[in-house]
């Protein structure tokens, strides 16, 4: 069968509000189908193509939708059916066809094309962003082709890409393409420790590839001015060292832009750190990017961090060199293990300042027993009215943030403790968990008063 259907996908009509009861879903995933095509079917197929070559949309809707009620499991007729539906600006149902499109059929390129068009639409609207709930999902894409649920975990499976969530939040994209029936495995990655206020943006795994992207503050993946990349390039071949691909971006980049400053700042067959800066252009903004590439066991690590902006901040320069440079390649389960730890310490963080801010208005207001629930038991005697009146508890003044600059979590006799540095490294208080709570071992604010 020959399908002479022009691809009139359409940004305008992308703007997808699909209601879930308007799209069904199958429990399980569809086979691909490869019988070959009815003839009642090939009529209606045929018609429909005819009505389209006229603009006749509703009319080659009408063609199209018998071809599908006669084979349901074909996947050429489906997307035949989803490009009608697009030209014809009902997008709610153009998507629909266009999943059930990979589905059945998913070495269908023009199928696999447009279905990937709109994902990308959406993708660059932050419907796919890191946190975005299960609820606004739903609504926007309709009824998943298929759902899996496992405690906090679970997973909505549109076309062949999966959306993986936790808690009802997006964490992270996989396309399901060609994945290994092992799944993928990784023997090792960097470790690498983002300055305060970063945080995970976007997130998406295929069989080539995985890409995380870090964000500062508000920003977004659509709309940044800085921002962090890490990316692994999944059974790079031996010759595709580092250096290779350091070449290969080098060349990239004096082929498609003017004046391209570039920087080799560290180098080796396996593990390069250089520089590039570009000027702006009608199409691109001018930005300079830091990036490492460092080869593994079996794929290549790249960490990178670039700014848009058409001067050099020699200060930023120098902080994020030695932020990429610090990056260790570890065994993936230390790395794992690191990157759990990291975000302990990084929940403890926010979790202990809450708590030292909160401290810091009961000593304002002179409410010695609330004050009294952030310390241990034995402490807890010593917090009196004398007390807040010789420290001048309603004038006490500290910055939370500069106190509470950094947090190492330890295990100690079976007791997790938190030890806190401020802005100069200087350890300032020992905090002990207890019932999923922090209680400080001291108190901390005559020791800030001078008045111990």
């Amino acid at each position: 069968m020959t399908n002479i259907i022009q691809t009139l996908l359409c940004g305008v009509c992308l703007a997808l509000v699909i209601l879930s009861s308007s799209l069904p879903a199958d429990e399980k995933p569809v086979d691909t189908k490869t019988e070959e095509i009815s003839e009642a079917a090939q009529k209606q197929f045929e018609l429909g193509n005819s009505a389209m070559e006229r603009d006749e949309f509703e009319a080659a809707i009408e063609h199209f939708e018998e071809a599908v009620k006669a084979e349901p499991e074909n996947g050429e007729l489906h997307h035949a059916l989803g490009v009608a539906y697009m030209a014809n600006r009902n997008a709610n149902a153009g998507w629909y066809h266009f999943r059930m499109a990979v589905r059945y059929a998913p070495e269908n390129e023009a199928a696999v094309m447009d279905f990937l068009r709109t994902w990308k639409f959406l993708d660059n609207g932050g419907l796919f962003s890191v946190g975005t709930s299960a609820d606004t999902i739903m609504k926007t894409l309709g009824k998943p082709d298929q759902f899996e649920q496992n405690g906090i975990q679970s997973r909505a499976i549109y076309g062949f890409m999966s959306i993986n969530m936790i808690n009802q939040q997006i964490f992270s994209i996989l396309d399901l393409r060609n994945l290994p029936q092992g799944g993928l495995r990784s023997e090792d990655g960097l470790a690498f420790s983002l300055p305060e206020g970063w945080r995970v943006a976007y997130r998406i795994l295929s069989f080539e590839q995985g890409n995380t992207e870090f964000t500062k503050g508000e920003e977004t993946i659509q709309n940044w001015t800085e921002l962090f990349s890490s990316q692994r390039f999944i059974g790079i071949d031996e010759e595709q060292a580092a250096k290779t691909m350091l070449g290969k971006i080098k060349d990239s980049l004096n082929s498609s832009f003017n004046d391209v400053e570039f920087k080799v700042i560290e180098e080796s067959p396996d593990d390069v750190l250089f520089f590039w800066k570009i000027a702006e252009t009608n199409e691109h903004p001018s930005q300079y990017e830091i990036v490492r590439i460092v080869k593994g066991k079996s794929d290549l690590h790249r960490i990178a961090y670039t700014r848009k902006s058409d001067q050099k901040d020699e200060e930023n320069i120098k902080l994020w060199t030695e932020t990429l440079r610090s990056a260790k390649l570890m065994p993936a389960e230390e790395l794992r293990q690191y990157q759990q730890q990291a975000a302990l310490e990084s929940q403890a963080l926010q979790a202990i300042r809450s708590q030292v801010q909160k401290q810091e208005e009961y000593l304002h207001e002179g409410n010695i027993e609330e004050l009294k629930k952030f310390f241990l038991p034995e402490k807890q005697n010593e917090i009196t009215a004398e007390l807040l009146k010789k420290i001048d508890s309603k004038n006490f003044s500290i910055d939370e943030e500069a106190m509470v600059k950094r947090v190492e979590l330890i295990e100690e006799d079976d007791t997790r403790k938190a030890l806190i540095f401020n802005t100069k490294d200087e350890q300032v208080l020992t905090l002990i968990e207890k019932d999923n709570t922090w209680y400080a071992t001291e108190l901390w604010f005559t020791k800030l008063s001078g008045k111990q």
